[in-house]
């Protein structure tokens, strides 16, 4: 029978499951995030996957992508929402500042 997971197993800054899936994402953990997890986690046998995270991180082979990160969907959104609204702002705020002076 599976084991039922917590919000805290999946969610934790020290869980195996949520550094699994930052490295997915490209997130790349530092020695003190891999270091605070293999304490966390020294009860139980660890994946071979996290092991190899480990040793490249020991030898300094854990490098983050060069360059500016790709845009996500989102911020292309918000980017889209932003350039919509700034002539609206622009000219409440032109306006303000002229009943001002």
């Amino acid at each position: 029978m599976s084991k039922l997971q917590s919000v805290y197993d999946l969610y934790s800054p020290t869980s195996l499951l949520n550094l699994k899936r930052s490295i997915a994402e490209g997130k790349i953990p530092t020695a003190e995030e891999l270091a605070d997890i293999l304490e966390a986690n020294s009860e139980k046998p660890l994946p071979s996957w996290f092991t190899a995270t480990v040793v490249k991180g020991l030898r300094g082979e854990l490098t983050k992508n060069r360059g500016r990160p790709k845009e996500s969907t989102l911020s292309e959104i918000r980017f889209a929402i932003a350039e919509w609204k700034y002539p609206l702002y622009l000219a409440w705020l032109q306006k303000r500042q002229r009943s001002w002076t």
